[in-house]
């Protein structure tokens, strides 16, 4: 038995916690057995000496119920801040009894509010929100309480880190900022990041168009394997990249660059020197010329020279207009006959590289031969005949043939003026060709052939087919007797002047019937034939 006295307080109330007005020290039980049935009996008496009382009688119980299986979460379960509102369950509490979940670890102890109640099997969920903590090991604490106040207690390991990754993200492009066409058809993206051994996400847009790689985190750093942006279009590029930590915790961090892949649209003109031959009248005062070139760089194009023994002229600048147009003239003289490269390249502010080339033939060789000048003929009347050196025609074409030894283009000239061209041609070791001149002006003319091969190198001269007299002017001619109108006999003097003639052919005619007879003219243009007969018209 174990007694103890107390004042009630100002409005008749006691209890024995030991504190506050009207109390007691507790009353210790410790030494009465688990499951002990007391009577527990309170008496108070006024000034008068009345007594008043009431009992109770209560049960001791000090054992803890059976503790409650915790199924979720499970022991080493990692949580982040996206996360820390953490779903306890479980079986094993009290059927319908109260559930007490807690949360220890570094930064303090949380208690779930509310807590939860056990339903009729004793299975129990409930959420406890552990983001206040610090990172760490951290101990979720379930106690299923009995009407006694016992707790029977289990508890689960797990790990807290809300703690994302420290990501950073280097200028996109190099120094500049900006994405040349070298780089982006290999860009390569690297930054630090405090999670080693996991992958950095990257993703590159335009805008419109998206393009993504990934880089793996070593010593604290990430660089990514060339990706090809060459999708993406020139202009403003953003660069996202994304890191996870193991607990799930992401960084994200953005840059910006320019793509500029656009090289300048340089371009050489050609045919060069007209049709991609250079010849040896062209070689030395070649000027070759193109456009595009980039006006605003800060270099100019140049431009490269190579034959089949390697570089002859090596990224020399060209002339730049204002137009973007340009040009240069390459020194041939120590480049060996045969294919040519001719590069023009310009380089952007950027480092884009325009290149435009084009493949040439340098020919300075003449044809070894000069042509064969064979024979002549013209065709006066409709009537073929062959001339030779000195002839006099009134044909003002005249057709000349040869052969060659090699196939290229044959010239006429006409003392030294070309008045016709054609073509030799033939499978064989002999070529032949035909020309028939313009048509020439009355003159006395020397003809001569030349061949050239197809970079336009001219043979020197053929024979000569010499002193071929043109004359297509009729000459003129009068009679001056007998005069018109004149009456006659059986015989007649005819007289009269033909200039530029040898003979002159006089014809009398009548009633159907003719006499023809021919007589000289002199040195001074006149001529007469007298006693004509005719008798017989």
């Amino acid at each position: 038995s174990v007694s103890r006295t107390v004042t009630a307080d100002g409005v008749g109330g006691f209890n024995n916690t030991g504190t506050g007005p009207g109390t007691a020290t507790p009353v210790d039980l410790s030494g009465v057995a688990d499951g002990a049935q007391l009577t527990v009996t309170a008496t108070t008496s006024d000034a008068h000496g009345n007594i008043g009382s009431d009992s109770r009688t209560i049960v001791t119980d000090y054992s803890a119920p059976s503790a409650p299986t915790i199924v979720s979460p499970v022991v080493g379960a990692s949580f982040n801040a996206l996360t820390s509102v953490v779903t306890v369950s479980g079986t094993g509490a009290l059927p319908n009894g109260a559930v007490a979940i807690s949360a220890t670890g570094p930064g303090g102890t949380i208690q779930g509010s509310p807590g939860a109640t056990a339903d009729a099997s004793g299975n129990f969920s409930a959420t406890i929100d552990i983001s206040s903590l610090s990172d760490g090991n951290v101990q979720i604490i379930v106690s299923s309480v009995d009407e006694a106040g016992n707790p029977g207690t289990s508890q689960v390991a797990v790990v807290l880190d809300q703690t994302p990754p420290v990501l950073s993200l280097d200028l996109v492009g190099g120094a500049d900022n900006v994405v040349s066409h070298a780089e982006a058809v290999g860009l390569i993206i690297s930054g630090a990041s405090s999670e080693n051994g996991t992958s950095v996400a990257i993703s590159i847009t335009d805008g419109v168009n998206v393009t993504q790689g990934f880089a793996t985190v070593a010593g604290g750093l990430f660089s990514s394997a060339p990706i090809n942006i060459g999708a993406l279009n020139d202009g403003p590029i953003t660069v996202t990249i994304s890191n996870t930590d193991s607990f799930g915790n992401k960084t994200v961090v953005s840059g910006t660059a320019t793509k500029d892949a656009s090289a300048p649209a340089i371009q050489i003109n050609t045919p060069v020197a007209g049709d991609n031959y250079i010849n040896a009248d062209e070689a030395p005062t070649l000027t070759i010329t193109g456009q595009g070139g980039d006006v605003n760089a800060a270099s100019v194009p140049v431009f490269s020279v190579s034959d089949s023994n390697g570089p002859v002229q090596t990224n020399l600048p060209v002339t730049l207009n204002s137009d973007g147009s340009f040009s240069f003239s390459p020194d041939l003289s120590t480049a060996v006959d045969g294919l040519l490269t001719i590069t023009v390249t310009q380089q952007d502010d950027v480092g884009n590289a325009g290149t435009s080339s084009v493949s040439v033939t340098l020919d300075r060789a003449a044809p070894a031969q000069p042509p064969t000048l064979v024979s002549a003929s013209v065709n006066p009347n409709g009537v073929v005949q062959s001339i030779t050196s000195g002839a006099l025609t009134n044909d003002n074409t005249i057709r000349l043939s040869g052969t060659t030894t090699a196939s290229g283009l044959v010239t006429i000239y006409a003392n030294g003026v070309a008045v016709g061209t054609g073509q030799a041609t033939g499978s064989g070791a002999t070529k032949s060709w035909a020309i028939t001149t313009a048509p020439l002006a009355d003159n006395t003319y020397d003809f001569h052939a030349t061949l050239k091969d197809i970079a336009g190198n001219e043979s020197a001269d053929s024979n000569v087919l010499s002193s071929i007299e043109v004359d297509t002017t009729d000459p003129g001619i009068s009679i001056n007797a007998p005069a018109s109108g004149q009456v006659i006999g059986s015989t007649i003097l005819v007289a009269g002047k033909a200039d530029g003639a040898s003979t002159v052919a006089l014809i009398f005619s009548a009633g159907g019937s003719q006499v023809t007879t021919t007589t000289n003219v002199d040195a001074n243009g006149d001529w007469a034939l007298a006693n004509v007969d005719l008798t017989s018209l």
